[in-house]
């Protein structure tokens, strides 16, 4: 009430007038005084008052369609029928698209109150009219409620003759399923027609189309059991229960039955026209297992059902089932309209045609958008399959991807997000399957070919699939690369207008091939790439050891001459002692088996620090990065202490026995240390040569020491 009063006091009049007819008089309560003419609707009077003085159209409208809403939930339809008829006369100036939606309600609710006669000439005139807008799908949805009003009066033929048009329809437009129910419904009714017209070929037909829905909503989908289908099961069941009784499988009937009962109590909105025939078919076989007290129970029910509902054609109809064991076949209404039947599909396939090319344009913009994204320059693979799956997810509802790789004969996955379920076994099975079958696909859950790709499907969790395609790229060695690609199963998913079909796997096909062979293009350049690299590296690489070269050594002094640091390096220039020895003893293998094991220690010194290299013959470098002579005094006691064996170990390993070495003969080396700063090529080669002259001293006196360089 405070928020009435800000709004009367800051005279927001719309505001105001929407609180009147949505804030108030929504309990039931009210609605069944108000309803029975014990209450004035006082608030909705007030707000359509307002709503008038503000000449706002649209808001009274609305206004008219929640009372609509409200009072149809509790059952008052024929204050519905006041309310459908207050807002058609709101309509000032003519809106044929208004105008033809308030006759298809007026009709609906015509059929709830049993006025077929009325409902009949309402759901006409409203699809004539939406037919001459050239309104397919509003068309669509009139055309099943007049379908349902046939059906409920009994009016089987027609019932099936309308519904054929629907399908008719869908079919020229490439929908499947209308807004106003699901497919299933109308399965149902067409299935039961069938039945009452002895056409029980085209019953069983039309069950079996309802059991791939069925079975799904049963097995898969979780608000199966929150009731979302509850009126669809219904119908399922009662079909089921109708055919076993004609194949006198009463077991199986009965147990159909009793699933029919299951879900009356929350599909309530259908109750109307489902009960009266489940209470007659239910009382039907009771009395054929000879249980006339259970039938009588069922018609009783049946009757009271219809007396509470105010169905009083219904009530005739189940009494005199009730005293004749059978039912009456003749039915409460035998019009057909004449509709305008080639104008409704020309329709339906002009805007059926209008479709397709917004989906050729929409297809034209996607291998557009994929083409510049596969074009990229320095993509990676990874790159590519983030890219392309990005591009295709939002283009066609992807909710997952995942591309098979068999390169050389080892198979590896591409896939986003969480882990798939797919190790090597599993791929090669994939893989195997393409090998046999040899063709892309898609297939809907819907679809009668979708178990037959089930094992495709295990990556992604088979159970919550709506949707499966698979695309494989043959080489002349097999399969070369597969695209797996699914749509998830989301709430009432499946009665999904357009789901994916052959024209898209055309265009997805195409797609895939061209992302193929970019990733061909990205190999072939990263193995030029490696290739290079690979060259440049040896090219800086000292063969035998492993370490840099002296080619390496001059690329890395133009990087130290070119920082603009001033850092402290240090260089130990080093030259084996006694090397000539080892190689005369032992051979040259021995030899290269001993500046290997140098190799190894200088580069494990040095490691991040530094750089060890082969400068030539028996002479190495190391260089130490912002390191002073002491840390390079350092360094050279510990490759003393290394060598001190003289690698007698490593010898003997080699040559698998004990050798014998004079301590004057064992392998050592003379080292000289000099240090500069960084910046300057000409301190580096200063340095280089002061490293040298200190070498070339330790070496005039005695060997196996290294000195240290001072100005």
């Amino acid at each position: 009430m405070k928020m009435l009063e800000k709004a009367k006091h800051f005279g927001f009049a719309n505001f105001l007038a929407y609180l009147y007819v949505f804030g108030f008089e929504n309990d039931q309560d009210s609605v069944r005084k108000i309803a029975l003419n014990q209450k004035e609707p006082y608030y909705f009077n007030l707000g359509l008052q307002t709503g008038t003085a503000l000449e706002n159209d649209n808001f009274l409208m609305n206004a008219y369609m929640k009372n609509i809403i409200l009072y149809s939930r509790f059952g008052y339809h024929y204050y519905v029928r006041e309310m459908y008829q207050k807002r058609l006369s709101v309509l000032k100036l003519p809106n044929p698209v208004r105008e033809a939606h308030g006759l298809a309600g007026l009709g609906y609710n015509s059929i709830i109150l049993e006025d077929y006669e009325k409902a009949h000439d309402y759901l006409v005139r409203s699809v004539c009219n939406l037919a001459e807008l050239e309104q397919p799908d509003d068309v669509a949805n009139s055309l099943y409620n007049l379908a349902l009003n046939y059906f409920v009066a009994e009016s089987y033929q027609n019932t099936s003759q309308v519904i054929e048009l629907i399908f008719k329809m869908l079919k020229e437009l490439g929908y499947r399923s209308i807004h106003a129910c699901s497919t299933i419904k109308l399965y149902s009714m067409i299935a039961v027609s069938c039945y009452y017209q002895e056409e029980y070929y085209n019953s069983y037909y039309y069950l079996s189309k309802m059991e791939v829905v069925a079975e799904h909503m049963l097995g898969v989908l979780q608000e199966a059991n929150e009731g979302a289908w509850d009126e669809d099961l219904l119908l399922y069941h009662l079909v089921k229960a109708m055919l076993y009784q004609y194949e006198n499988q009463f077991d199986l009937c009965q147990k159909e039955f009793d699933n029919v009962r299951k879900y009356m109590s929350s599909a309530s909105g259908s109750m109307f026209f489902t009960f009266p025939i489940f209470a007659m078919e239910q009382a039907s076989l009771y009395l054929k297992r000879q249980k006339n007290q259970e039938a009588d129970a069922v018609l009783t029910e049946a009757i009271q059902y219809c007396d509470k509902e105010g169905l009083q054609r219904k009530k005739q109809k189940i009494q005199y089932f009730k005293e004749h064991g059978f039912r009456q076949k003749d039915p409460l209404m035998a019009e057909m309209a004449q509709l305008p039947v080639t104008h409704i599909l020309q329709a339906a396939k002009q805007v059926g045609t209008q479709n397709r090319l917004i989906k050729r344009e929409n297809d034209i913009k996607f291998l557009t958008v994929l083409q510049e994204t596969i074009s990229r320059d320095n993509m990676t693979t990874d790159d590519l399959f983030r890219n392309t799956s990005a591009v295709l997810k939002n283009s066609y509802n992807l909710d997952d991807i995942m591309i098979l790789r068999r390169k050389n004969g080892n198979a590896s996955v591409m896939y986003e997000g969480e882990n798939p379920l797919v190790d090597t076994e599993e791929m090669n099975r994939i893989f195997d399957f393409f090998g046999t079958y040899k063709q892309a696909f898609v297939t809907n859950r819907t679809d009668k070919n979708f178990n037959q790709f089930l094992p495709l499907m295990k990556p992604f969790g088979e159970r919550y699939i709506m949707t499966m395609i698979g695309i494989p790229i043959m080489e002349h060695s097999g399969v070369e690369t597969v695209l797996l690609a699914c749509i998830k199963i989301k709430r009432r998913s499946v009665g999904s207008r357009v789901l994916p079909g052959q024209d898209d796997l055309m265009i997805l096909k195409f797609a895939f091939s061209q992302f193929c062979e970019t990733m061909r293009r990205i190999d072939n350049r990263q193995m030029i790439e490696m290739m290079n690299q690979k060259l440049e590296q040896s090219a800086i690489t000292d063969h035998l050891t492993g370490i840099t070269n002296r080619n390496g050594f001059s690329r890395q002094v133009e990087m130290i001459c070119a920082q603009s640091n001033r850092q402290n390096n240090v260089i130990l220039y080093v030259d084996l002692d006694n090397f000539k020895y080892y190689n005369d003893t032992f051979g040259h293998e021995i030899g290269d088996l001993v500046l290997v094991c140098f190799a190894e220690i200088f580069k494990k010194m040095t490691k991040e620090k530094g750089l060890a290299v082969r400068y030539g013959g028996d002479e190495f470098i190391i260089l130490l990065y912002n390191q002073s002579e002491q840390d390079g005094a350092y360094l050279a006691e510990q490759i003393y202490e290394e060598i001190k064996d003289g690698f007698k170990g490593e010898i003997g390993d080699k040559l698998h026995k004990t050798v014998d070495i004079p301590e004057d003969k064992k392998i050592s080396c003379s080292i000289g240390i000099a240090s500069f700063q960084s910046g300057s090529k000409e301190a580096l080669e200063t340095a280089l040569n002061h490293a040298d002259q200190m070498l070339y001293y330790v070496k005039r006196h005695g060997k196996s020491k290294y000195r240290l360089y001072q100005n």
